[in-house]
């Protein structure tokens, strides 16, 4: 957690840090995804 509040609070990112980025958004992206076929598919039934 301490990494996140740091990154956060810096204009320039290292590799790592750019990493952990790319995995919650990957990660967000994947159960925003999820709901929403899984709301698709309870509004078919």
């Amino acid at each position: 957690m301490r990494r996140m509040r740091r990154l956060f609070n810096r204009s320039q990112l290292d590799v790592k840090e750019v990493d952990i980025l790319r995995g919650i958004l990957t990660a967000a992206q994947r159960q925003a995804r999820l709901a929403h076929e899984t709301k698709a598919g309870a509004d078919d039934v």
